[in-house]
């Protein structure tokens, strides 16, 4: 018993200094793409996180504007598409799995420029 009230304060404590299971905001850059995955809640017993949202945007140059042309996003079980320009957001709203990935591609509508995909990499 005693051993028990000794340990009770120390798993307390290190529950409390935890990491927080929400990421928010993640960012990657791809060639001419640029993404923001907007995260939520890890589930460590599932490996899943929650994923709210994917804006893909071009990314723009003073010289160069990207413009106008295909948007994708994509993840485990979800795929958009849409032709925009400048930027498209996507409401994914679901759990995915560890050790899949969140992607965004854009290629512009004249073809000018390679198709560019930018992903982030799911860990729980």
């Amino acid at each position: 018993v005693r051993g028990a009230a000794v340990m009770a304060p120390a798993l307390a404590a290190s529950l409390l200094a935890a990491t927080p299971a929400n990421a928010g905001e993640v960012w990657a850059h791809g060639g001419t793409v640029i993404i923001k995955v907007v995260t939520g809640d890890k589930n460590y017993r599932q490996r899943t996180q929650w994923v709210t949202s994917i804006t893909v945007m071009t990314s723009t140059r003073k010289e160069n504007s990207y413009g106008c042309g295909r948007f994708e996003g994509w993840t485990q079980g979800f795929y958009r598409a849409a032709d925009r320009c400048e930027s498209v957001h996507f409401y994914i709203s679901r759990w995915v799995s560890s050790g899949n990935h969140v992607c965004g591609a854009f290629q512009d509508i004249d073809r000018r420029w390679s198709r560019s995909i930018a992903c982030i990499t799911i860990k729980v």
